[in-house]
């Protein structure tokens, strides 16, 4: 590695031995025959830490834990457990004393922390020696406090929170971990709890997109969730111009820093992925988006749309079908039916499938055909929106249920012995289940048996067995006279 201004090392006095708070030089690793250790343990800054570790491209345990943040109180405690560890496993003796060497004062700034801040958020009082004590169980520091005059602000605390808590920034912060001590179920709910129940109407794609990934997978495609960075060389594949790239500021990888211009990239370094490991036939679809820039408006675009590619044969190799490889009348034709079913037979595709690019193809060093298309299903779903949601109580009193079985002509239809149950049923029929159908030895010719199960239930009050009964009486007249239908003995 070339070390630079960024990089923070450990050194001896004539050479660097490590860089710091990532990994130690193989020079002055522990081999077979050491016999001396000298053990150094230091807290380093994390954004020191994380410069250095990505000058040299180097990600290791320690820097991960360093550049999170580490508790310098911590040091000495570590260096003890690390050198009681060597004793215990490898045995030999501490020659020397512990010597701390403090580079750096390490300060955390203080805040002011009232008591009505506390009873504003938490919606209640908690009373100010309670609140002190859970401070310093803390371990904050409570460098004073104040009462006003006329003792309508209560008490003011200044603080210093302990260093190794630096997410503990502001008053809001504080008052969370006195509630979190105290007891979030200490915190009494107001008995008239106020909350809107006028919920927005939300789009209907979610709904849609988890419908038309299931008619993909019932077809044989599988899902795939590709990246969205791509390298330089990929981009210009499909769009030459680099100036409508979309950069990524502070890339995870610096080899793939662009926005994807088309799902097609993302969907090749799958498809080849696959294919390296014997996969050749491979028919797959992604949801996701594709960003652009135009420099001449300084404008991003973003688009959604769902990606299809096929490769290799339709059907998986079967003794009864003869092999049958994809082509572009193949994928046109998924294209259609998936259109016929979102828009229920009445849209028109503007988009069709296409051959990839021989020299894309070469890029992702695929050798065989792949055929692919860029569909806009955002613009195919219905824009219908859901309804708002309807709640209703857990149900405070028991159901009662009724089983009829009903013997009426085989030509009368399910449908309309249901639809006479649901109607003479009343405002308490809660559920209709057929659980049961006969037909011959037994039964007239040309009948039919469905057995039913009504479930009964009063939102305030128990039914009794005479109310039931009076409204399964009058349900068995009514299907004797319109349907036929008599009870089966």
């Amino acid at each position: 590695y070339t070390l630079t201004q960024a990089n923070l090392v450990i050194e001896d006095g004539r050479k660097a031995v490590g860089l710091a708070g990532i990994m130690g030089g193989a020079g002055d690793s522990i081999h077979p025959d050491t016999v001396s250790i000298y053990l150094e343990c230091a807290c380093f800054d994390p954004t020191r830490i994380r410069q250095s570790a990505r000058a040299v491209g180097l990600r290791s345990e320690a820097s991960y834990r360093f550049e999170r943040g580490t508790d310098p109180a911590l040091v000495p405690l570590a260096l003890e457990r690390a050198a009681s560890l060597i004793l215990a496993t490898a045995g030999g003796r501490i020659p020397y004393p512990v010597q701390f060497l403090e580079s750096v004062t390490l300060q955390t700034a203080a805040l002011s922390f009232k008591q009505t801040a506390l009873q504003r958020i938490a919606g209640c009082a908690i009373p100010a020696q309670e609140t002190e004590r859970i401070l310093k169980a803390l371990d904050f520091e409570i460098l004073g406090e104040s009462t006003s005059i006329a003792n309508e602000l209560g008490v003011c605390w200044e603080l210093k929170p302990p260093y190794y808590r630096r997410d503990v920034r502001r008053s809001a912060d504080v008052a969370e971990e006195v509630l979190r001590i105290w007891g979030y179920d200490r915190i009494p709910i107001p008995p008239a709890h106020r909350y809107r129940n006028d919920f927005p109407l939300e789009s209907n794609r979610p709904v849609w997109q988890e419908r038309i990934a299931d008619w993909l997978s019932a077809r044989g495609f599988s899902e795939f969730m590709g990246l969205s960075f791509v390298s330089q060389e990929e981009f210009q594949a499909i769009e030459p111009n680099l100036n409508r790239a979309v950069r990524v500021l502070g890339p995870v990888n610096e080899q793939i820093p662009l926005l994807r211009p088309s799902l097609l990239l993302s969907g090749l370094r799958h498809l080849a992925h696959n294919l390296n490991r014997r996969q050749t036939s491979v028919l797959c679809y992604e949801f996701g988006r594709a960003y652009l820039r135009h420099p001449e408006k300084d404008e991003y675009e973003e688009q959604e749309s769902l990606c299809l590619m096929v490769t290799g044969l339709q059907h998986p190799e079967t003794w009864y079908r003869p092999e049958q490889a994809v082509d572009l009348p193949y994928l046109n034709g998924q294209v259609q039916d998936l259109l016929q079913f979102c828009t229920g037979g009445t849209g028109t595709a503007n988009t069709a499938g296409r051959p990839v690019d021989p020299a894309l193809l070469r890029l992702y060093d695929i050798k065989q055909p792949v055929y692919f298309a860029v569909l806009p299903w955002t613009d195919w779903i219905p824009t219908v929106q859901s309804p708002v949601p309807a709640f209703r109580d857990i149900p405070k009193f028991p159901a009662m249920r009724r089983d009829l079985a009903l013997v009426l002509p085989i030509s009368t239809p399910y449908r309309k012995l249901e639809e006479v149950a649901r109607q003479e049923g009343g405002p308490y029929l809660e559920s209709l289940q057929l659980f049961d159908v006969y037909s011959g030895k037994g039964l007239p010719e040309a009948h039919i048996s469905y057995a039913i199960g009504l479930t009964f239930r009063h939102p305030e009050q128990t039914l009794t067995d005479a109310q039931i009964e009076e409204t399964i009486q009058a349900m068995l007249v009514t299907f004797e006279k319109s349907l036929g239908a008599r009870l089966r003995r």
